[in-house]
């Protein structure tokens, strides 16, 4: 239907790769950060990711996707499309650098966070350095050679992680700045080993073409504004703690989220390679494959993720103790809520990858704004009620509604009923089982 199965298989091990060294670096960075750190100094810092968080999804929506549909499907030298990203999304990143550092004060005053300033200052330094990592990241995945982006995201996991574990080991302590400076000197080093990894993609001699330019900014304001609302949706929850409660308790609610979130690997390896691909079937046989795409992705993530789910919430309180210690004890029930996410957001999340990949970016952007809408109301009326576990029923309840609506919409469109993907993953199953028992013993 696609391509043969030697993609998937090469792709899908890079793709696997590349997320397996964010997860295992996210879970060194936070098992370091929350030992090294106050509990206030936890919170602060979490806050500021959630906003570059919130920045870098917006470029992915922006900068990503439109790169890669137009190097393949807008008749354009490649050469010409790329070279038009990058001169837009270096403007556009200094622009939104320099924005968050005018309103850094505010922000600090808002959730009482000291420092939060000096953290976009650092941010607004290297700006420059984000543009050319992002960049060959998403040029390298444009020609679907995962392997560069893989090897990009290891070096800035590592550069990160190493002086905070200096700092643990030798018992050196860390304040928040230091943080922020051993996260901007990652992000520079990585950037400069992205460009010698992707140097043969990176063509910067080009002219820079307007035409090509626009086309880029068209099709990316949908996926801006729904990558841009789905981060939205996704940081709510944290942001309305901030504001109803405090630092503290952004930190509590941070850690099992971000305990739920290593969870989310398949889902973030599948959808790397899931989009390229789905973008060239898309021109091939139009929305003909969008079913089967849908049913066989979701099928093969909940798959993997439900286990994983149950071991979680059955054992929440070891895992906690293990990554977090006795200090976070009360993220234990909190993580039992967030762990249901998971099998909820494949759902949701494939969906929209492949609204996206086959045209409707438009009606994929309508969907997340609604999703934050809904999700912004549920929050504000949960959190003054139960306090922080009022954040996790809130986004719960949030992802049920709208797996409701958007199966819904599924069934009248691409006549994709919500037991098919059950049925799909039976399928994958049995031929799981079948291929292992063939094996030789």
């Amino acid at each position: 239907m696609v391509k043969n199965s030697s993609y998937w298989i090469n792709s899908g091990i890079n793709s696997l790769i590349e997320r397996i060294s964010i997860l295992l670096f996210g879970i060194t960075g936070f098992v370091l950060l929350v030992r090294l750190l106050d509990k206030e100094s936890y919170g602060i810092w979490m806050l500021f990711l959630t906003i570059i968080t919130l920045v870098e999804t917006a470029r992915h929506g922006f900068f990503k996707n439109p790169l890669i549909k137009n190097i393949h499907t807008s008749g354009e030298k490649p050469e010409d499309v790329q070279f038009a990203s990058f001169i837009i999304h270096l403007v556009l990143n200094i622009a939104v650098a320099l924005l968050l550092w005018g309103l850094s004060y505010q922000i600090e005053m808002l959730w009482d966070a000291p420092g939060m300033a000096e953290l976009f200052l650092l941010n607004l330094i290297i700006s420059v350095f984000q543009v050319i990592f992002f960049h060959g990241e998403y040029v390298s995945k444009g020609y679907m050679e995962f392997a560069r982006s893989a090897w990009g995201y290891f070096s800035k996991g590592l550069f990160f992680v190493t002086p905070l574990a200096i700092h643990y080991v030798l018992k050196i302590p860390l304040t928040l700045y230091y943080v922020g400076v051993y996260y901007s000197i990652a992000t520079i080093l990585s950037a400069i080993l992205m460009w010698i990894f992707t140097r043969k993609y990176f063509k910067l001699k080009q002219k820079f073409q307007l035409s090509i330019g626009w086309k880029l900014i068209h099709y990316g304001k949908y996926t801006l504004g729904t990558n841009l609302s789905a981060m939205l949706m996704r940081s709510t929850d944290t942001w309305m703690i901030g504001i109803y409660l405090n630092p503290i308790a952004v930190a509590s609610y941070n850690v099992a989220v971000r305990i739920a979130n290593l969870f989310e690997l398949p889902s973030m390896a599948l959808a790397n390679i899931l989009y390229p691909q789905a973008v060239k079937q898309s021109k091939i046989d139009g929305n003909d494959s969008f079913k089967k795409l849908y049913e066989v992705s979701v099928a093969a993530i909940i798959m993997i993720v439900t286990p994983l789910v149950i071991f979680a919430i059955l054992f929440s309180d070891p895992i906690i103790y293990l990554l977090a210690g006795t200090q976070y004890a009360e993220s234990a029930d909190l993580l039992k809520i967030t762990m249901l996410y998971g099998l909820i957001i494949p759902f949701n999340k494939q969906m929209g990858i492949l609204l996206d990949a086959y045209g409707k970016a438009k009606i994929n952007m309508f969907f997340t704004i609604r999703n934050t809408v809904i999700n912004i109301i549920l929050n504000a009326i949960a959190i003054p009620y139960f306090g922080v576990i009022g954040a996790a029923y809130a986004t719960l309840s949030t992802f049920l509604i709208i797996l409701v609506i958007n199966q819904n919409y599924l069934n009248k469109h691409y006549n994709i009923k919500f037991l098919s993907v059950f049925n799909e993953m039976f399928q994958l199953i049995v031929k799981l089982k079948a291929r292992l028992s063939s094996k030789p013993k």
